[in-house]
């Protein structure tokens, strides 16, 4: 009778530590099959940024090429952060009215829910809901196939002062040139002029280089990468980075004329303008 009742008590026993373990193994593939499908979504995230000056403050739109909502928790400019919840839907543009001051030329991005970060290009918003009143978002003139193009006066060299109006390109490799001396204007009567040229290109190859020849000074930023050449003052130059083929980056060029003749010419290696994904 006794060791019966042992027996049942060490069966006892045994049952409950092995149900334990069982739930704690079972607990433990939840977790890996909920981890491992967070990732997989965050992975499938893409987010196509325009980051503009509307009255004042920053204008983020917010393009969602994927079949899911994005859900974007925090919006920064440079060391400024504005928290929140904004839903992107699937396939959807929208467009967010900050807080935060617009500051030109300062570096922007946002973070979603799930952890991933974006940047995006910075621009104007023009009248009429578009750029310079065609109607046209900055997105819908990159993705196009064109350089957006925005121009200012120069207060001192390199520091881009006042904004003049804008443009687009259509060449994905560009050269500008314009008169010969220091007092020719390139803009109206505006003489000291510069430029900020803003695109989307997809890489044919996995080196991509981008190069220059430029008479005073030119910077070139590949956002998503990180890559700033700052200004360069060189007769010419390069900037290089290695990728997978098929990737898309948002290339901006600024150039800066202060005296002497204008020019800037820019060859594109092993990449085209993002229109050639599209069949455009």
């Amino acid at each position: 009778m006794i060791g019966a009742m042992i027996f049942l008590l060490i069966f006892t026993v045994a049952m409950t530590a092995m149900l334990a373990w069982a739930q704690s193994y079972a607990n433990y593939i939840d977790t890996v099959r909920e981890d491992q499908e967070f990732q997989n979504l965050r992975m499938m995230e893409e987010l196509k940024l325009s980051f503009m000056n509307s009255s004042g403050m920053l204008l983020v739109e917010a393009s969602n090429p994927t079949p899911r909502t994005i859900v974007i928790t925090q919006i920064w400019s440079n060391h400024t952060v504005q928290t929140g919840e904004w839903a992107v839907p699937a396939k959807m543009r929208v467009s967010i009215n900050t807080t935060i001051p617009y500051v030109s030329m300062t570096a922007s991005k946002v973070v979603t829910s799930r952890g991933n970060l974006f940047s995006g290009t910075q621009a104007s918003e023009g009248e009429g809901g578009g750029v310079g009143g065609t109607g046209l978002s900055v997105i819908d003139i990159m993705e196009a196939g064109r350089w957006y193009v925005q121009w200012y006066n120069l207060s001192e060299r390199k520091v881009f002062d006042t904004k003049l109006g804008e443009s687009y390109w259509e060449t994905a490799s560009l050269t500008f040139t314009w008169g010969a001396a220091s007092n020719d204007p390139i803009f109206g009567p505006y003489t000291k002029v510069g430029f900020n040229a803003t695109t989307r290109v997809v890489t044919l190859n996995s080196t991509v280089y981008l190069n220059y020849y430029v008479n005073e000074d030119c910077r070139i930023i590949v956002h998503e990468l990180g890559i700033d050449s700052g200004w360069s003052t060189a007769a010419s130059g390069y900037v290089e980075f290695q990728c997978s083929p098929g990737a898309v980056y948002t290339v901006t060029v600024l150039y800066s004329r202060w005296t002497g003749e204008p020019f800037l010419t820019m060859n594109f290696v092993n990449c085209d303008f993002v229109s050639l994904i599209k069949g455009t």
